[in-house]
């Protein structure tokens, strides 16, 4: 008869054998959850992109008006209006390879305008990242 102790070095076995394609998944969801997310909140909050640079310092004078008139900040540019563009933002997945494409026609124009960057994580965001992937995968082995 197996003792329970048998059993969870079993279970435990178990998992670490099937860890590598079970960490995949736990780090594809992390990434594709809060990817998208993060790189939104480093625009409409700080108005930087993924090198942590500010992308423009204000806005010229008619369009700020515009965009106070709708109770948007005028003090750097975080490239919305609207919302579309933020809100079209879907992590894509190449061998293991993740950024970030939008589904908007000006996507192009904004990259032109502003540089790729814009659609980069921070380091400190990676960071928080691969901090939750860790802690995903210390859970993965407690829940064993």
């Amino acid at each position: 008869m197996k003792t329970d102790f048998e059993v969870m070095l079993k279970e435990l076995f178990g998992k670490v054998k099937d860890f590598e394609k079970d960490f995949e998944v736990i780090a594809d969801t992390v990434i594709e959850e809060d990817m998208a997310d993060y790189v939104r909140f480093q625009l409409l909050e700080d108005g930087m992109d993924g090198n942590d640079k500010l992308i423009q310092e204000g806005y010229s004078p008619a369009y700020a008006l515009r965009r106070s008139a709708k109770g948007l900040q005028v003090e750097y540019v975080d490239l919305y209006f609207t919302g579309k563009f933020q809100n079209s933002f879907k992590v894509m997945d190449n061998a293991n390879e993740y950024f970030i494409e939008s589904g908007v026609d000006y996507e192009e124009h904004l990259i032109e305008n502003y540089g790729e960057a814009i659609l980069e994580v921070n380091e400190q965001n990676l960071q928080t990242m691969f901090e939750r992937i860790k802690n995903e995968t210390i859970k993965y082995f407690l829940d064993a």
